[in-house]
Parts: C-alpha cells; structure tokens; sequence
C-alpha cells in the first residue's frame, strides 16, 4: 500500500501527464491514462462505460473536438500546459520543502 506522500506524487504524475496529454488534443493519448472499462458521468447524472481504448479516446476526442470547434483550442492548451508547469513546481517545492 502507498504511503500519503507516494500517493501525493502519483496523483501529480497523472494530472500533470493528463494535462500534457490534453494540450495535445489527441484523445488517444489521453485515453492511454485510463484503464478499462472506463466509467463516465456525466453533468446530467448518466453513466457511460467504455470497454476498449478506441471508445476511451473516441470519448475524449469528441470533447476535444468540441472545444476545438468553440474556438477555445488554444486557450485550453495554454491553461492545461500552465496547469501542468504548476503541478510539477508544486511537486519540487514539497520535496525541497521535506
């Protein structure tokens, strides 16, 4: 079993590589995050399962592709990179800080 500060850094691994992952806008490699089934809910209260990779990063591309078209492609890319840039600062400053 992880410990809290294991745990810590594996939960910042994801996100900053699911940040990375989504500035790319390519619903394969965010889907490569994911194990199978994965489960969705959405706002709505719906639940979606997805067996394979392929629906995985259909799912994900559909988002993507969404944003895309609304025109905010860039404006994600840059917050999710920031977000991602932040998470890996704040990843080093807690283990300087230990």
């Amino acid at each position: 079993m992880l410990n809290e500060s294991e745990m810590t850094s594996d939960i910042q691994r994801f996100f900053e590589a699911f940040c990375t992952a989504f500035a790319e806008f390519d619903g394969a490699l965010i889907a490569q995050r994911y194990a199978t089934p994965y489960t969705s809910l959405n706002a709505e209260g719906a639940l979606q399962v997805f067996g394979t990779q392929e629906k995985i990063a259909q799912y994900f591309q559909g988002f993507l592709n969404k944003y895309h078209e609304q025109g905010f492609a860039s404006t994600l890319q840059l917050i999710m990179l920031k977000l991602s840039s932040s998470i890996n600062r704040a990843r080093v400053n807690r283990h300087e800080q230990a």
